[in-house]
Protein backbone atom coordinates (compact mmCIF):
# COMPACT_ATOMS: atom_id res chain seq x y z
CA UNK A 1 0.00 0.00 0.00
CA UNK A 2 2.95 2.45 0.81
CA UNK A 3 4.08 2.03 -2.72
CA UNK A 4 0.99 2.98 -4.15
CA UNK A 5 1.00 6.10 -2.00
CA UNK A 6 4.00 7.04 -3.28
CA UNK A 7 3.05 6.51 -6.92
CA UNK A 8 -0.44 8.53 -6.54
CA UNK A 9 0.99 11.14 -4.43
CA UNK A 10 3.84 11.91 -7.56
CA UNK A 11 1.51 11.38 -9.74
CA UNK A 12 -0.78 14.35 -8.42
CA UNK A 13 2.17 16.59 -7.80
CA UNK A 14 3.66 16.53 -11.18
CA UNK A 15 -0.40 16.64 -12.97
CA UNK A 16 -0.88 20.32 -10.55
CA UNK A 17 2.62 21.95 -11.73
CA UNK A 18 2.26 20.53 -15.32
CA UNK A 19 -1.12 22.53 -15.22
CA UNK A 20 0.03 25.32 -12.68
CA UNK A 21 2.66 26.27 -15.85
CA UNK A 22 0.25 26.31 -18.44
CA UNK A 23 -1.79 28.89 -16.33
CA UNK A 24 1.34 31.20 -15.87
CA UNK A 25 2.31 30.97 -19.47
CA UNK A 26 -0.69 31.52 -20.86
CA UNK A 27 -1.39 34.70 -18.41
CA UNK A 28 2.03 35.86 -18.90
CA UNK A 29 3.40 35.60 -15.06
CA UNK A 30 6.94 33.39 -14.50
CA UNK A 31 7.06 29.95 -14.97
CA UNK A 32 9.95 29.49 -12.49
CA UNK A 33 7.63 30.93 -9.68
CA UNK A 34 5.84 27.45 -10.18
CA UNK A 35 8.34 25.26 -10.28
CA UNK A 36 10.05 25.78 -7.22
CA UNK A 37 7.75 24.92 -3.91
CA UNK A 38 6.16 28.00 -2.15
CA UNK A 39 8.14 30.49 -4.50
CA UNK A 40 4.73 31.10 -6.21
CA UNK A 41 2.84 31.64 -3.15
CA UNK A 42 2.52 35.20 -3.21
CA UNK A 43 1.22 34.67 -6.77
CA UNK A 44 -1.14 31.65 -6.42
CA UNK A 45 -2.70 34.22 -3.52
CA UNK A 46 -3.32 37.34 -5.77
CA UNK A 47 -4.51 34.92 -8.63
CA UNK A 48 -6.55 32.86 -6.24
CA UNK A 49 -9.61 32.03 -9.14
CA UNK A 50 -6.94 31.05 -11.70
CA UNK A 51 -4.14 29.24 -9.60
CA UNK A 52 -5.71 28.02 -6.49
CA UNK A 53 -7.77 24.56 -7.22
CA UNK A 54 -4.40 23.74 -9.11
CA UNK A 55 -2.05 24.32 -5.94
CA UNK A 56 -4.11 23.07 -4.08
CA UNK A 57 -3.93 19.40 -5.92
CA UNK A 58 -0.05 19.74 -5.96
CA UNK A 59 -0.13 20.46 -1.82
CA UNK A 60 -2.56 17.19 -1.37
CA UNK A 61 -0.10 14.97 -3.70
CA UNK A 62 2.99 15.97 -2.09
CA UNK A 63 1.14 15.02 1.42
CA UNK A 64 0.38 11.79 0.19
CA UNK A 65 3.65 10.99 -1.09
CA UNK A 66 5.10 12.11 2.35
CA UNK A 67 2.72 10.11 3.83
CA UNK A 68 3.56 6.55 1.34
CA UNK A 69 7.27 7.26 2.23
CA UNK A 70 6.37 6.96 6.02
CA UNK A 71 5.10 4.16 6.01
CA UNK A 72 7.49 2.45 3.56
CA UNK A 73 10.18 3.33 6.70
CA UNK A 74 7.80 2.09 9.41
CA UNK A 75 7.87 -1.38 7.22
CA UNK A 76 11.77 -1.29 7.51
CA UNK A 77 12.18 -0.64 10.54
CA UNK A 78 9.48 -3.26 11.93
CA UNK A 79 11.06 -5.89 9.63
CA UNK A 80 14.95 -4.61 10.65
CA UNK A 81 13.92 -5.37 14.03
CA UNK A 82 13.07 -9.05 13.46
CA UNK A 83 15.95 -11.31 14.60
CA UNK A 84 17.34 -13.90 12.54
CA UNK A 85 16.75 -17.45 14.32
CA UNK A 86 19.73 -19.85 14.68
CA UNK A 87 18.81 -23.04 12.70
CA UNK A 88 19.66 -26.09 10.01
CA UNK A 89 20.66 -24.56 6.48
CA UNK A 90 19.10 -26.98 3.64
CA UNK A 91 19.86 -26.37 0.00
CA UNK A 92 19.54 -27.98 -2.72
CA UNK A 93 18.28 -27.94 -6.61
CA UNK A 94 16.35 -30.15 -8.89
CA UNK A 95 18.50 -30.00 -12.18
CA UNK A 96 22.09 -30.86 -10.70
CA UNK A 97 24.73 -31.10 -13.23
CA UNK A 98 27.39 -34.18 -12.37
CA UNK A 99 30.70 -32.61 -11.79
CA UNK A 100 33.50 -34.15 -13.59
CA UNK A 101 34.72 -35.48 -10.24
CA UNK A 102 32.16 -38.42 -10.37
CA UNK A 103 33.17 -39.69 -13.76
CA UNK A 104 36.82 -39.24 -13.40
CA UNK A 105 39.37 -41.83 -13.12
CA UNK A 106 40.24 -40.68 -9.08
CA UNK A 107 36.71 -41.91 -8.45
CA UNK A 108 37.51 -44.74 -9.73
CA UNK A 109 40.54 -45.37 -8.33
CA UNK A 110 39.20 -44.61 -5.24
CA UNK A 111 36.51 -47.35 -5.51
CA UNK A 112 38.45 -49.60 -6.36
CA UNK A 113 40.59 -49.52 -3.65
CA UNK A 114 37.93 -49.38 -1.06
CA UNK A 115 35.94 -52.76 -2.48
CA UNK A 116 35.88 -55.15 0.09
CA UNK A 117 37.46 -53.21 2.93
CA UNK A 118 35.48 -51.50 6.08
CA UNK A 119 33.51 -48.10 5.03
CA UNK A 120 35.54 -45.06 4.62
CA UNK A 121 35.25 -42.11 2.59
CA UNK A 122 34.91 -38.22 2.42
CA UNK A 123 32.29 -35.91 3.47
CA UNK A 124 32.21 -32.41 2.19
CA UNK A 125 36.33 -32.45 2.25
CA UNK A 126 36.44 -34.37 5.36
CA UNK A 127 38.13 -38.15 6.47
CA UNK A 128 35.52 -40.22 7.83
CA UNK A 129 37.41 -42.02 10.45
CA UNK A 130 34.61 -44.13 12.78
CA UNK A 131 31.49 -44.08 10.47
CA UNK A 132 28.67 -45.57 11.85
CA UNK A 133 25.68 -47.06 9.68
CA UNK A 134 22.12 -47.05 10.82
CA UNK A 135 18.78 -47.98 8.61
CA UNK A 136 15.54 -46.46 10.43
CA UNK A 137 12.26 -45.25 8.81
CA UNK A 138 13.60 -46.81 5.16
CA UNK A 139 16.29 -44.04 5.24
CA UNK A 140 20.00 -45.43 5.40
CA UNK A 141 22.22 -43.13 6.98
CA UNK A 142 26.43 -42.66 7.23
CA UNK A 143 26.88 -40.66 10.26
CA UNK A 144 29.91 -39.75 12.41
CA UNK A 145 30.08 -37.62 15.32
CA UNK A 146 29.07 -38.46 19.10
CA UNK A 147 26.19 -35.62 19.98
CA UNK A 148 22.38 -35.98 18.81
CA UNK A 149 23.32 -33.82 15.98
CA UNK A 150 26.33 -35.72 13.74
CA UNK A 151 29.11 -33.64 12.80
CA UNK A 152 28.90 -35.45 9.63
CA UNK A 153 26.47 -37.71 7.62
CA UNK A 154 24.90 -38.60 4.52
CA UNK A 155 21.12 -39.88 4.27
CA UNK A 156 19.59 -42.19 1.17
CA UNK A 157 15.91 -42.32 1.31
CA UNK A 158 15.87 -45.52 -0.30
CA UNK A 159 11.88 -46.58 1.85
CA UNK A 160 13.03 -49.59 2.37
CA UNK A 161 11.41 -50.37 5.73
CA UNK A 162 14.09 -52.39 7.63
CA UNK A 163 11.31 -54.95 8.87
CA UNK A 164 10.32 -55.67 5.00
CA UNK A 165 13.93 -56.25 3.64
CA UNK A 166 13.73 -60.55 3.54
CA UNK A 167 15.86 -60.90 0.93
CA UNK A 168 19.50 -59.11 -0.65
CA UNK A 169 18.69 -56.35 -2.53
CA UNK A 170 20.77 -54.30 -4.82
CA UNK A 171 20.70 -50.94 -6.44
CA UNK A 172 22.14 -49.16 -9.44
CA UNK A 173 22.00 -45.03 -10.26
CA UNK A 174 24.01 -43.15 -12.77
CA UNK A 175 24.41 -39.84 -13.31
CA UNK A 176 22.66 -38.91 -15.77
CA UNK A 177 19.34 -41.09 -14.16
CA UNK A 178 16.99 -38.55 -12.40
CA UNK A 179 14.88 -41.44 -10.75
CA UNK A 180 17.05 -42.37 -7.96
CA UNK A 181 16.51 -41.67 -4.13
CA UNK A 182 17.41 -38.34 -2.76
CA UNK A 183 20.71 -37.69 -1.72
CA UNK A 184 20.97 -35.72 2.15
CA UNK A 185 24.53 -34.44 2.86
CA UNK A 186 24.91 -32.99 5.95
CA UNK A 187 27.88 -31.08 8.14
CA UNK A 188 28.49 -28.31 10.73
CA UNK A 189 30.32 -25.38 9.96
CA UNK A 190 33.30 -24.88 12.40
CA UNK A 191 31.83 -22.52 15.19
CA UNK A 192 28.45 -23.30 14.45
CA UNK A 193 25.79 -25.54 16.69
CA UNK A 194 23.58 -26.45 13.97
CA UNK A 195 24.45 -28.20 10.67
CA UNK A 196 23.82 -27.14 7.07
CA UNK A 197 22.28 -29.90 4.58
CA UNK A 198 22.78 -30.34 0.62
CA UNK A 199 19.76 -31.62 -0.90
CA UNK A 200 20.72 -33.50 -4.12
CA UNK A 201 18.14 -35.42 -6.43
CA UNK A 202 20.56 -35.86 -9.13
CA UNK A 203 23.95 -36.45 -11.03
CA UNK A 204 25.65 -38.70 -7.98
CA UNK A 205 26.55 -42.63 -9.04
CA UNK A 206 25.79 -45.49 -6.29
CA UNK A 207 26.12 -49.02 -6.32
CA UNK A 208 24.17 -50.51 -3.04
CA UNK A 209 23.92 -53.82 -1.70
CA UNK A 210 21.54 -54.64 1.49
CA UNK A 211 21.04 -57.85 2.80
CA UNK A 212 19.46 -59.00 6.69
CA UNK A 213 21.84 -60.59 8.65
CA UNK A 214 19.84 -61.26 12.36
CA UNK A 215 18.39 -58.76 14.59
CA UNK A 216 21.25 -56.94 15.27
CA UNK A 217 20.81 -55.55 11.77
CA UNK A 218 22.11 -56.10 8.09
CA UNK A 219 25.20 -56.22 6.09
CA UNK A 220 25.94 -54.19 2.89
CA UNK A 221 28.25 -52.86 0.60
CA UNK A 222 28.32 -49.32 -1.00
CA UNK A 223 30.08 -47.32 -3.42
CA UNK A 224 28.48 -43.71 -3.44
CA UNK A 225 30.50 -40.99 -5.41
CA UNK A 226 28.66 -37.15 -5.19
CA UNK A 227 28.80 -34.24 -7.54
CA UNK A 228 29.36 -31.58 -4.46
CA UNK A 229 32.15 -29.11 -4.71
CA UNK A 230 33.86 -31.01 -1.90
CA UNK A 231 33.92 -34.40 -4.05
CA UNK A 232 32.56 -36.36 -1.23
CA UNK A 233 32.22 -40.26 -1.64
CA UNK A 234 31.98 -43.34 0.47
CA UNK A 235 33.01 -47.00 -0.35
CA UNK A 236 33.30 -50.13 1.37
CA UNK A 237 31.24 -52.88 3.56
CA UNK A 238 29.28 -51.89 6.47
CA UNK A 239 26.87 -53.03 9.41
CA UNK A 240 23.75 -51.05 9.68
CA UNK A 241 21.64 -51.41 12.51
CA UNK A 242 17.65 -50.64 12.79
CA UNK A 243 17.87 -47.95 15.80
CA UNK A 244 19.63 -44.98 16.62
CA UNK A 245 22.07 -46.53 19.44
CA UNK A 246 25.64 -45.47 19.24
CA UNK A 247 28.51 -47.74 19.61
CA UNK A 248 31.65 -47.22 21.56
CA UNK A 249 34.66 -49.91 20.84
CA UNK A 250 32.01 -52.60 19.72
CA UNK A 251 29.45 -51.59 22.87
CA UNK A 252 26.89 -49.80 23.43
CA UNK A 253 27.20 -46.13 24.24
CA UNK A 254 24.65 -46.33 27.75
CA UNK A 255 25.52 -42.27 28.18
CA UNK A 256 24.18 -41.16 24.15
CA UNK A 257 20.51 -39.30 24.57
CA UNK A 258 18.21 -40.66 21.99
CA UNK A 259 14.91 -43.03 23.15
CA UNK A 260 15.89 -46.19 21.42
CA UNK A 261 19.41 -45.83 24.75
CA UNK A 262 16.74 -45.84 27.14
CA UNK A 263 14.63 -48.90 25.07
CA UNK A 264 17.37 -50.87 25.40
CA UNK A 265 18.57 -50.25 28.70
CA UNK A 266 15.17 -51.32 29.77
CA UNK A 267 15.32 -54.68 28.35
CA UNK A 268 19.02 -55.22 29.02
CA UNK A 269 17.34 -54.76 33.21
CA UNK A 270 14.45 -56.64 32.93
CA UNK A 271 16.30 -59.53 31.35
CA UNK A 272 18.09 -59.87 34.48
CA UNK A 273 15.20 -59.49 36.36
CA UNK A 274 13.57 -63.00 34.94
CA UNK A 275 15.06 -66.85 35.27
CA UNK A 276 16.89 -67.82 32.08
CA UNK A 277 14.52 -69.05 29.51
CA UNK A 278 11.38 -67.45 30.91
CA UNK A 279 10.93 -64.02 29.40
CA UNK A 280 10.29 -64.95 25.76
CA UNK A 281 9.65 -61.26 24.05
CA UNK A 282 10.06 -57.81 25.28
CA UNK A 283 8.52 -54.94 23.21
CA UNK A 284 8.40 -51.79 23.83
CA UNK A 285 5.26 -49.29 23.88
CA UNK A 286 6.66 -46.34 24.65
CA UNK A 287 9.57 -44.16 25.88
CA UNK A 288 9.41 -40.44 26.99
CA UNK A 289 13.05 -38.74 27.57
CA UNK A 290 13.10 -35.94 29.51
CA UNK A 291 17.19 -34.89 28.52
CA UNK A 292 17.50 -31.45 30.31
CA UNK A 293 15.91 -33.06 33.94
CA UNK A 294 18.35 -36.34 32.95
CA UNK A 295 15.33 -38.75 33.66
CA UNK A 296 13.12 -40.59 31.47
CA UNK A 297 10.22 -43.71 31.19
CA UNK A 298 9.58 -47.04 29.58
CA UNK A 299 6.78 -48.49 28.86
CA UNK A 300 6.83 -52.30 27.90
CA UNK A 301 5.07 -55.58 27.61
CA UNK A 302 6.69 -58.92 28.26
CA UNK A 303 5.70 -61.99 27.18
CA UNK A 304 6.83 -65.43 28.91
CA UNK A 305 6.99 -68.50 27.68
CA UNK A 306 4.20 -70.26 29.34
CA UNK A 307 2.43 -67.94 27.57
CA UNK A 308 1.19 -65.03 29.91
CA UNK A 309 2.62 -61.57 30.15
CA UNK A 310 2.34 -58.14 31.41
CA UNK A 311 3.33 -54.46 31.27
CA UNK A 312 5.50 -53.33 33.42
CA UNK A 313 6.87 -49.27 33.68
CA UNK A 314 10.35 -48.36 34.64
CA UNK A 315 11.83 -44.74 35.44
CA UNK A 316 15.25 -44.38 34.23
CA UNK A 317 17.66 -41.66 35.45
CA UNK A 318 20.99 -40.25 33.95
CA UNK A 319 24.34 -40.82 35.97
CA UNK A 320 28.29 -40.69 35.15
CA UNK A 321 28.20 -43.80 33.69
CA UNK A 322 24.95 -42.90 31.44
CA UNK A 323 21.57 -44.27 31.61
CA UNK A 324 19.88 -47.40 34.48
CA UNK A 325 17.19 -48.37 35.38
CA UNK A 326 15.81 -45.92 38.84
CA UNK A 327 16.29 -48.95 41.82
CA UNK A 328 12.36 -49.59 42.66
CA UNK A 329 11.14 -47.84 39.61
CA UNK A 330 9.20 -50.61 38.40
CA UNK A 331 5.52 -51.26 38.44
CA UNK A 332 2.91 -53.08 36.88
CA UNK A 333 1.97 -50.35 34.12
CA UNK A 334 -1.03 -49.58 32.49
CA UNK A 335 -3.05 -53.12 31.90
CA UNK A 336 -5.44 -53.45 29.47
CA UNK A 337 -9.02 -53.25 28.89
CA UNK A 338 -10.68 -56.35 29.11
CA UNK A 339 -12.58 -57.24 25.91
CA UNK A 340 -16.53 -56.96 25.98
CA UNK A 341 -17.16 -60.46 24.17
CA UNK A 342 -14.76 -62.49 26.45
CA UNK A 343 -15.40 -63.40 30.14
CA UNK A 344 -13.49 -61.63 32.65
CA UNK A 345 -10.38 -63.33 33.84
CA UNK A 346 -8.07 -62.61 36.88
CA UNK A 347 -5.49 -60.16 36.09
CA UNK A 348 -2.72 -62.43 38.35
CA UNK A 349 -0.50 -64.94 36.75
CA UNK A 350 -2.07 -67.89 37.95
CA UNK A 351 1.27 -69.66 39.22
CA UNK A 352 1.66 -73.85 40.26
CA UNK A 353 -1.15 -75.59 41.52
CA UNK A 354 -2.47 -75.06 44.99
CA UNK A 355 -3.67 -78.51 45.37
CA UNK A 356 -0.20 -80.34 46.04
CA UNK A 357 2.99 -79.44 48.03
CA UNK A 358 5.24 -77.41 46.39
CA UNK A 359 8.59 -79.10 45.22
CA UNK A 360 10.82 -76.92 42.67
CA UNK A 361 10.98 -73.13 43.90
CA UNK A 362 11.24 -72.24 39.69
CA UNK A 363 6.85 -73.46 39.57
CA UNK A 364 7.01 -69.48 40.84
CA UNK A 365 8.58 -68.08 38.15
CA UNK A 366 4.95 -66.92 36.31
CA UNK A 367 4.33 -64.97 39.46
CA UNK A 368 7.34 -62.59 39.25
CA UNK A 369 6.50 -59.06 39.96
CA UNK A 370 3.59 -60.19 42.01
CA UNK A 371 3.21 -59.67 46.30
CA UNK A 372 4.01 -62.10 48.52
CA UNK A 373 3.83 -63.47 51.81
CA UNK A 374 6.95 -65.90 53.19
CA UNK A 375 6.68 -68.00 56.21
CA UNK A 376 9.70 -69.31 57.46
CA UNK A 377 10.37 -72.69 59.45
CA UNK A 378 10.53 -70.32 62.82
CA UNK A 379 7.27 -68.55 61.97
CA UNK A 380 8.66 -65.62 60.76
CA UNK A 381 6.84 -64.28 57.98
CA UNK A 382 8.17 -61.70 55.08
CA UNK A 383 5.81 -60.07 52.88
CA UNK A 384 7.58 -58.40 49.61
CA UNK A 385 7.66 -58.46 45.33
CA UNK A 386 8.70 -61.55 44.27
CA UNK A 387 11.82 -60.20 41.86
CA UNK A 388 14.00 -63.14 41.37
CA UNK A 389 13.32 -67.48 41.31
CA UNK A 390 16.32 -70.17 41.35
CA UNK A 391 15.86 -73.66 42.60
CA UNK A 392 16.91 -73.17 46.03
CA UNK A 393 16.00 -69.85 47.22
CA UNK A 394 14.09 -66.55 45.95
CA UNK A 395 14.51 -62.77 46.22
CA UNK A 396 11.80 -60.48 47.45
CA UNK A 397 12.06 -56.72 47.32
CA UNK A 398 10.83 -55.33 50.69
CA UNK A 399 9.83 -51.55 51.63
CA UNK A 400 12.31 -49.83 54.31
CA UNK A 401 11.90 -46.54 55.51
CA UNK A 402 11.57 -44.11 52.35
CA UNK A 403 13.60 -47.00 49.41
CA UNK A 404 13.61 -50.86 49.25
CA UNK A 405 15.93 -53.31 49.47
CA UNK A 406 16.29 -56.77 48.31
CA UNK A 407 16.98 -59.89 50.26
CA UNK A 408 16.91 -63.46 49.46
CA UNK A 409 15.27 -66.50 51.23
CA UNK A 410 16.64 -69.56 51.31
CA UNK A 411 14.50 -72.40 49.84
CA UNK A 412 15.63 -74.91 52.43
CA UNK A 413 13.75 -72.41 55.59
CA UNK A 414 10.58 -71.87 53.99
CA UNK A 415 7.24 -73.67 54.75
CA UNK A 416 4.89 -71.99 53.34
CA UNK A 417 4.02 -68.75 50.55
CA UNK A 418 0.74 -67.09 50.09
CA UNK A 419 -0.88 -64.23 48.12
CA UNK A 420 -2.51 -61.37 48.38
CA UNK A 421 -5.86 -62.88 46.62
CA UNK A 422 -5.62 -65.57 49.15
CA UNK A 423 -4.05 -68.60 47.71
CA UNK A 424 -1.29 -70.53 49.61
CA UNK A 425 1.53 -72.77 48.52
CA UNK A 426 3.08 -74.99 51.05
CA UNK A 427 6.29 -76.17 50.06
CA UNK A 428 6.97 -79.70 50.57
CA UNK A 429 8.92 -81.11 53.48
CA UNK A 430 11.95 -83.73 53.48
CA UNK A 431 10.49 -87.62 53.60
CA UNK A 432 10.55 -89.79 56.59
CA UNK A 433 13.50 -91.94 54.62
CA UNK A 434 15.18 -88.54 54.21
CA UNK A 435 15.15 -87.70 57.48
CA UNK A 436 18.18 -89.28 60.27
CA UNK A 437 16.53 -91.96 62.45
CA UNK A 438 15.78 -90.36 66.16
CA UNK A 439 18.59 -91.24 68.78
CA UNK A 440 17.94 -93.80 71.14
CA UNK A 441 17.89 -92.80 75.16
CA UNK A 442 20.47 -94.72 75.99
CA UNK A 443 23.04 -93.77 72.97
CA UNK A 444 25.25 -90.74 73.52
CA UNK A 445 26.25 -89.57 69.86
CA UNK A 446 29.28 -87.08 70.07
CA UNK A 447 27.68 -83.89 68.15
CA UNK A 448 29.29 -82.51 65.75
CA UNK A 449 31.00 -78.86 67.04
CA UNK A 450 29.54 -75.48 64.94
CA UNK A 451 31.52 -72.94 64.39
CA UNK A 452 31.02 -68.81 65.84
CA UNK A 453 28.08 -70.71 68.36
CA UNK A 454 29.61 -68.45 70.82
CA UNK A 455 29.06 -65.02 69.15
CA UNK A 456 25.43 -65.45 68.40
CA UNK A 457 22.99 -62.31 69.23
CA UNK A 458 26.14 -60.44 69.01
CA UNK A 459 27.90 -57.78 66.55
CA UNK A 460 30.33 -59.14 64.34
CA UNK A 461 32.55 -58.46 61.56
CA UNK A 462 32.52 -61.02 59.11
CA UNK A 463 35.45 -60.92 56.38
CA UNK A 464 34.89 -63.57 53.55
CA UNK A 465 37.87 -65.11 51.01
CA UNK A 466 37.50 -62.61 48.19
CA UNK A 467 38.67 -59.42 51.06
CA UNK A 468 35.18 -57.84 51.79
CA UNK A 469 34.49 -57.46 55.20
CA UNK A 470 30.98 -56.86 56.29
CA UNK A 471 29.72 -55.74 60.24
CA UNK A 472 26.61 -56.85 61.55
CA UNK A 473 24.35 -58.89 64.30
CA UNK A 474 25.02 -62.77 63.88
CA UNK A 475 21.44 -64.59 63.50
CA UNK A 476 21.98 -68.05 63.38
CA UNK A 477 24.76 -70.50 62.48
CA UNK A 478 22.82 -73.67 60.45
CA UNK A 479 22.76 -75.18 57.33
CA UNK A 480 26.54 -74.77 56.37
CA UNK A 481 26.16 -70.64 56.80
CA UNK A 482 25.59 -67.86 58.84
CA UNK A 483 22.41 -65.55 58.83
CA UNK A 484 23.76 -61.60 59.04
CA UNK A 485 21.15 -59.04 60.19
CA UNK A 486 22.06 -55.64 59.08
CA UNK A 487 20.23 -52.54 59.76
CA UNK A 488 19.01 -50.93 56.52
CA UNK A 489 16.71 -47.62 56.59
CA UNK A 490 13.57 -48.22 59.46
CA UNK A 491 14.06 -52.38 58.98
CA UNK A 492 16.63 -54.67 58.77
CA UNK A 493 18.43 -57.31 56.02
CA UNK A 494 19.57 -60.78 56.47
CA UNK A 495 22.98 -61.72 54.55
CA UNK A 496 23.87 -65.26 54.06
CA UNK A 497 27.87 -66.24 54.37
CA UNK A 498 28.61 -70.02 53.61
CA UNK A 499 31.06 -70.92 56.02
CA UNK A 500 33.73 -72.42 53.88
CA UNK A 501 33.68 -68.46 52.47
CA UNK A 502 34.62 -67.12 55.75
CA UNK A 503 38.18 -66.21 56.54
CA UNK A 504 37.91 -64.58 59.81
CA UNK A 505 34.63 -63.27 62.48
CA UNK A 506 35.35 -60.96 65.25
CA UNK A 507 33.00 -59.11 67.41
CA UNK A 508 33.28 -55.54 67.20
CA UNK A 509 31.33 -54.93 70.63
Amino acid sequence: MADWLVVVGVSMAVMATVGLIRQAAWRGHSLVLFVLPVAGLQQVQENWEAYGRLALLRVAGLVITLAGLGLMYVDYRENATIPLMPGQVVSGGADITSSPFVRSSEAALLMARGEGHPLTGRLHGTDLKTPQVTLVNGVLTVHQGDGVLPELSVSLLLNWPAEAIRERRTLLVSPWEEQGPEVHLSWTPAGQQYPETRIIRNGYRLDLALAPRDRSGFSGTIQLVLPDEKNSYLVGDFTARPNHLRYRDGKVDAAFDHPDTLAWVAEQYLQTQFPAGVLQNVEVENVTLRRAAGEGRVEVRLTRSDGGGGRRQLGLEKNPVGWAVTPGSMTGGRQPSPEPSRPPESAEPRGPDTSEPLTDLLALAPLTGTELTVRESSGRERTGVLTRVASDRLWLRLALGAGNAEIAVDGAHIDSLGSHDGRRWQVATPSVADTPSAVAPGDDPVAPEVPYQALLGRQVRVTTGDGKTQEGRLQAVEGGRITLTVPVGAGTVEYFHALPDIVSMEAVR
